[in-house]
Order: C-alpha cells, then sequence, then structure tokens
C-alpha cells in the first residue's frame, strides 16, 4: 500500500543496459549508472515493500551472492533500499 497523497509508475521491460532488463518493479528506482561493462541500480520500496525482477542474458555478475544470475533475478519483500551492482565478466 502506498502512503497518502503518493504515487508510484508501474515499471515494466525497461532495459538498463544491453543484457540487462527490469522485467517489472513495484519499487522506486533512485539511483542508475550505466558504463560498458558495469552498471549500478538502486532500488527503494514505496511503502511498506516492494518486488524487483529481472531478465539477465549474457555473462553479468552481481554483488548478492545469494541471487543466480543464470537467466532471472527476482527480489521480493524488500523494506529498505537495496543497491545490486552488475559487472560483465570476461
Amino acid at each position: 500500500m502506498l502512503p497518502p497523497c503518493s504515487g508510484a509508475l508501474f515499471v515494466r521491460n525497461f532495459e538498463l543496459h544491453p543484457g540487462l532488463r527490469i522485467e517489472y518493479a513495484t519499487v522506486e528506482i533512485t539511483e542508475l549508472q550505466a558504463g560498458d561493462d558495469e552498471v549500478r541500480l538502486t532500488v527503494r520500496p514505496v511503502g511498506k515493500s516492494g518486488t524487483v525482477s529481472m531478465r539477465i542474458t549474457g555473462k553479468w555478475s552481481v554483488n548478492m551472492p545469494a541471487v543466480s544470475v543464470n537467466g532471472r533475478l527476482v527480489l521480493r519483500n524488500l523494506s529498505e533500499a537495496v543497491t545490486l551492482k552488475f559487472k560483465k565478466a570476461n
């Protein structure tokens, strides 16, 4: 649920970088930095919690060790800001 007097856009099929696409997100994107071989994405929930689902193609690593990067990345029930750092593997 969103706080009163607030709003949010539903992010869907947003390409961050070739090979990195947000399928859908119920979070606010607060920072996006994209270089040739590195992408930094910071998101935070709007309201109580949020979700981000990404499709990943190619050889990328991410700074979250519990997350598999072979195809799909889903983070659910985010209750605070999270920064994802993607690096293109050689």
